[in-house]
């Protein structure tokens, strides 16, 4: 029988030829060595699902799976959920990458405080591949709190499964993660935050302030529809948070480091 690891890392992926190689490098250069990545191609088109069968030859600890056509992306990390095995649930994404002390920095820190939800301050990289910002987040979120500020990456999300049992992604455009933390938030759980700066999210120019509005808009849904929150709080909750995340795109740490 295979040894059970620790950490079950969920990845999607779809057409991500130009950025999965960094993406599971970042893994397989990881200081803590007892992990399993659960990539689930999502039917891409491209070169994606070669790479990564010929990284997972190379590696039993990276499995792929494949949807049989383009689910999305909700639908891709629940599947890599329902067949993770570690007692920990990381999430990255197949654009963004980690710091190499990032598992074991992240998994020291919740062990020693028995922390069931955490996540950590990280680095935003353009698409010329320098780092543009630094994401400063709050010490802690409790479910009202994180209803007015969804400050938290998905790159810099770990999960104690024994505590809060596997988290599910709803079937919702832009704000599906969000719904998710909220609901284990909402069960009277607390996130804190890992004292360190452990992941890079990659974005492209234009992307930041493109979709604010739409991604506005599936905020107000998620809590109406997910969260059965009524609608004028639901309004409410959508007016301060962007209110709030206006204030911190002026507050954010500027860099211009190639990396």
């Amino acid at each position: 029988m295979p040894q059970i690891p620790i950490v079950s890392i969920i990845t999607p992926a779809y057409n991500c030829e130009t950025t999965i190689s960094q993406t599971i490098d970042s893994v397989l250069s990881q200081s803590l060595e007892d992990w399993e990545m659960i990539i689930v191609d999502d039917f891409s088109s491209d070169n994606t699902k070669k790479i990564l069968f010929d990284y997972a030859r190379k590696d039993s600890r990276l499995i792929i799976l494949e949807n049989s056509s383009n689910s999305g992306v909700s639908a891709s990390r629940n599947r890599a959920i329902a067949s993770s095995r570690g007692r920990f649930i990381a999430f990255l994404d197949s654009d963004d990458y980690w710091d190499r002390y990032k598992l074991e920095k992240q998994l020291t820190f919740m062990l020693a405080r028995n922390i069931a939800f955490s996540y950590h301050d990280y680095f935003i990289v353009n698409g010329a591949g320098l780092i543009v910002k630094k994401v400063l987040c709050p010490p802690e979120f409790s479910y009202r709190k994180y209803l007015l500020n969804n400050g938290i990456g998905v790159l810099t999300i770990m999960i104690d499964v024994l505590q809060v049992g596997k988290p599910h992604m709803y079937n919702q455009p832009v704000a599906a993660t969000v719904a998710t933390w909220l609901t284990i938030l909402k069960n009277g759980n607390k996130a804190y935050r890992a004292p360190t700066s452990l992941g890079y999210y990659r974005i492209t120019k234009g992307s930041l302030s493109r979709n604010k509005l739409r991604s506005r808009y599936w905020y107000w849904r998620a809590l109406v529809d997910i969260l059965r929150i009524n609608p004028i709080m639901a309004t409410f909750y959508v007016f301060v948070s962007s209110v709030l995340a206006v204030k911190k795109n002026f507050t954010f740490i500027r860099l211009n480091i190639p990396y």
